[in-house]
């Protein structure tokens, strides 16, 4: 069961990672181009990558909880059933956690070149929203790499075994504990770390990066977003939470 909460709220208060506001002086357009033209060389690099991690890992978790499905739906022993029925169970959160948590860079190419270029001031609006895209990747990449993530993940297959082995299930226990620590702990190491240190070296270079573009008063416009994002985070979340800020 998904869980499903909304906030609203306005103005929104500010949090940690709200980007601060835009200094009064503007990059000159020379220098808005060429930082647009170096973070679509970096997203080109990455985007692969974490298309193919995502990919693959999708698929993994969809066979494997389709097969223990079938084979908890088909098996006469109600033993087998169990341990099929724990693994199914398994194989859809991580799924589900993929699909809820889809990383900010899938579909970023496309979506910077389509970004309006005719203006100065247009390339300036494009070079924000391009930069919060970045930063978002980052994020996401640096939470995914984390040691939170993996507690969280490793406490699910934990628990998991644990109860098989309570139903008498030891040695499906052990196996589905072992088994699931090394794909969960995988996933997590073998996402492409690359995009942590390519937005670092970024906000290095460029302290402005991210900012949110002053209103004609000179101040920092109402926050509004809309995020959706795992109740509890980690690859062990089930619920979905939903917010929308102004």
């Amino acid at each position: 069961m998904v869980a499903l909460a909304v906030a609203i709220g306005g103005p929104a208060p500010a949090r940690a990672d709200d980007p601060p506001a835009c200094p009064e002086a503007a990059p000159d357009d020379d220098e808005v181009r060429a930082r647009l033209a170096w973070i679509e060389r970096q997203v080109g690099e990455d985007e692969d990558d974490v298309k193919r991690w995502f990919g693959a890992f999708a698929i993994l978790h969809g066979l494997l909880a389709g097969v223990q499905l079938t084979m908890a739906l088909s098996t006469p022993d109600d033993q087998a059933r169990i341990d099929a029925s724990v693994n199914a169970l398994g194989g859809a959160l991580g799924l589900t956690t993929l699909l809820i948590s889809l990383p900010p860079i899938l579909g970023a190419g496309d979506a910077l070149a389509g970004l309006p270029r005719d203006t100065p001031s247009a390339r300036l609006a494009s070079l924000r929203a391009a930069e919060a895209r970045l930063r978002r990747h980052g994020q996401a990449a640096s939470f995914v790499r984390s040691p939170l993530a993996a507690l969280t993940s490793v406490a699910y297959v934990e628990a998991a075994s644990l109860t098989l082995i309570a139903l008498g299930r030891t040695t499906a226990g052990l196996i589905h504990g072992i088994g699931g620590t090394v794909l969960s702990v995988g996933r997590l190491l073998l996402h492409p770390g690359r995009p942590i240190s390519v937005w670092r070296t970024y906000l290095a270079r460029h302290p402005d990066a991210g900012c949110a573009p002053r209103d004609e008063d000179g101040a920092a416009p109402l926050d509004t977003t809309a995020s959706l994002a795992p109740a509890s985070p980690g690859p062990g979340s089930v619920g979905a939470t939903f917010t929308l800020s102004f």
